[in-house]
């Protein structure tokens, strides 16, 4: 069974780590805000409860995808963009959890041989709603739900004011998925980029969902640029394998996943978000 460490990376958040994926728990004096649920394996409830000692809390999803929202049956409310809403069987269904946690979960031994009984159960009540500018006051910390719609249609990233943090998620990273379950058009993902680029000044950290947790502001301007270039047709648009599916990279990589020219970000999208 999987088992759950933590560490303490701002004055107010709290980083869970469970194999291929994070969580945070972000703390006020009031309340708390959990974003993100997982895999769906193992207590998350338990073990965010054991962290918080008593401290009341609600939960927050920032997109359907499988290794961020199944564990959300464990829990009483859940607040995810109403865009997303019609993904969540999907995503739920056994052989798709399976068949990512084989791909995503191959380097973590605990979580080779996956049964039924491993999982948590579906969630039967319905999800909130979670707006663009929605904001969680924990008490003396507060939390601004922005919509960046692209990875999906609901992608949803969270400013902790107080600390100038910035949790991007899948949203916009070192290597951007648009191949998944939900991508929209890469137009429509350059829209949602252009609107996060007006938080600049209001956050020096970017925390995300995968791998290394931070990453550095400028991902998001060499997004912006390739999805410019793939939209002029001027991209690599080099035909690829990433995570099990045929797609394209945007720019040249070597043969580490470094791109060629010494810059940092790529993205990988197929003919469906032209």
């Amino acid at each position: 069974m999987v088992k759950f460490t933590h560490d303490q990376i701002s004055p107010h958040i709290i980083r869970i780590i469970e194999p291929g994926v994070y969580c945070y728990l972000v703390k006020g004096t009031e309340k708390a805000l959990l974003i993100d649920t997982g895999w769906g394996i193992g207590d998350l409830r338990g073990y965010a409860e054991y962290l918080l000692q008593g401290l009341p809390y609600t939960v927050a999803v920032s997109h359907c995808h499988v290794d961020h929202v199944n564990g959300a049956g464990l829990f009483d409310e859940v607040y995810m963009s109403e865009k997303d809403w019609f993904m969540y069987d999907a995503e739920y269904d056994l052989q798709h959890r399976k068949n990512d946690l084989k791909m995503f979960g191959r380097n973590y031994p605990e979580m080779a041989d996956i049964v039924m009984a491993d999982f948590n159960c579906k969630r039967t009540d319905p999800f909130l709603p979670l707006h663009d500018g929605d904001v969680f006051d924990l008490g003396g910390v507060h939390v601004r739900a922005v919509s960046v719609p692209g990875h999906t249609a609901g992608m949803t990233m969270f400013l902790i004011e107080e600390d100038r943090i910035m949790f991007y998620g899948d949203g916009c990273t070192k290597h951007t998925f648009m191949f998944t379950n939900g991508a929209l058009s890469i137009r429509e993902y350059l829209a949602g980029l252009r609107y996060l680029k007006t938080y600049d000044d209001c956050y020096d950290t970017v925390i995300r969902s995968h791998n290394i947790y931070t990453q550095p502001k400028h991902i998001l301007d060499e997004n912006i640029e390739l999805c410019e270039l793939i939209l002029a047709d001027q991209d690599a648009r080099r035909q690829t394998v990433t995570a099990g599916t045929v797609c394209y990279e945007a720019a040249l990589t070597d043969e580490k996943g470094q791109r060629i020219d010494g810059k940092t970000a790529n993205l990988y999208y197929t003919d469906a978000n032209l």
